[in-house]
């Protein structure tokens, strides 16, 4: 029932501004180079990587003070959409047509490696730091850490988005309709 007042007066926020919100959970308002931002995955120390789907443009985001990082801004033409950072640093930001993006955030270099193995939904697997992708309208694959595609596996759903693994090597997809 806690249900606040966002007026958005005389339209001051329709392009993503919160300057009329009144909620007390907002403790930042940052303004990114990435349109239309997709990827938010946050690193070991607690800085948040963000990604536009609108611009591909990727940026570092400080967890101390909500403001971006000078030199971290970067595009290299893919990801955007859904993202994580996995145990070596490594930013993968996924999207369809574009494909997955894999960034080393220790190095600040990376490469696009196309939809070959998934274009949706990214996961990683904890015990041995492999990435599971989803395809929209496809199997489920599997990348090791350094990126090279190592399998794929059918389910019999079309829409597969989410994905996530557990300790035990589980494998659990959603999707955006019940499978048949």
């Amino acid at each position: 029932g806690d249900i606040l007042n966002w007026t958005n007066l005389a339209g001051a926020d329709t392009d993503g501004g919160i300057s009329t919100a009144d909620d007390e959970a907002i403790i930042n308002y940052v303004r990114i180079t990435g349109t239309n931002a997709r990827t938010v995955a946050v690193d070991a120390n607690n800085d948040l990587w963000t990604g536009g789907l609108g611009d591909l443009d990727h940026e570092k985001i400080s967890g101390v003070t909500g403001l971006p990082i000078p030199g971290t801004q970067f595009n290299s033409g893919c990801g955007g959409y859904g993202g994580l950072i996995d145990g070596n640093g490594v930013l993968w930001s996924a999207r369809g047509g574009s494909g997955l993006l894999r960034f080393d955030t220790n190095t600040m270099s990376g490469q696009c490696l196309g939809n070959g193995c998934g274009d949706y939904g990214l996961g990683i697997d904890p015990l041995t730091g492999n990435v599971w992708q989803t395809f929209l309208s496809g199997p489920v694959g599997v990348l090791a850490p350094d990126g090279q595609c190592l399998a794929s596996y059918g389910h019999n759903s079309a829409n597969a988005q989410g994905v996530a693994v557990d300790t035990a090597n589980n494998v659990w997809i959603a999707w955006a309709t019940p499978p048949s």
